[in-house]
């Protein structure tokens, strides 16, 4: 359990979600709106991709930290039920595999095929992870845009978090 607070954040050393195929499978319980997870790049401005967050009681997911900012405003959420409770959360992910030079991020909630964002692609961001964080606030700094989204701390509740590399569930 993270409570909701800027400070309180899991930090793992790895970038976890940095390849052409991936999934990322966890069990969380009330997720309400605000930053869940982001992978950090080695691009030069340190731009989060991979980023997880509620938005609006919608689970909403970016694969790309190229012009984040833009992306993030026109990006839509997954359409699903409510995240009171307990649900098992999966995000199969690609990029140029389903579609030809693009991400294609499948949601799966309880095991059901929930949703599909499909993105423009920018490639650099696969191979390129050098961090894992799970909670805490996230303000995207150096965002080429003088509004950076800024994402306020989930309480996040989670169990049994996997991260897949090179392969799709």
């Amino acid at each position: 359990s993270i409570p909701g607070k800027a400070s309180a954040y899991l930090n793992i050393p790895d970038g976890l979600v940095d390849q052409n195929k991936m999934s990322i499978s966890f069990w969380a319980k009330d997720l309400q709106d605000g930053h869940v997870f982001h992978a950090v790049t080695t691009e030069y401005y340190k731009y989060p991709a991979f980023l997880l967050a509620v938005e609006k009681g919608k689970l909403k997911y970016i694969s790309t930290n190229y012009d984040i900012r833009y992306r993030w405003d026109v990006s839509p959420s997954y359409t699903h039920n409510s995240l009171e409770g307990w649900h098992m959360i999966t995000l199969v992910s690609d990029y140029d595999e389903t579609n030809y030079g693009l991400f294609t991020t499948k949601l799966y909630l309880d095991g059901v095929y929930t949703d599909v964002i499909t993105e423009t692609a920018d490639y650099h961001d696969y191979n390129n992870t050098t961090k894992f964080v799970l909670g805490g606030d996230l303000t995207i700094e150096n965002a080429g845009s003088s509004n950076p989204p800024a994402l306020n701390a989930t309480r996040l509740t989670i169990d049994n978090l996997r991260v897949y590399k090179y392969r799709t569930l």
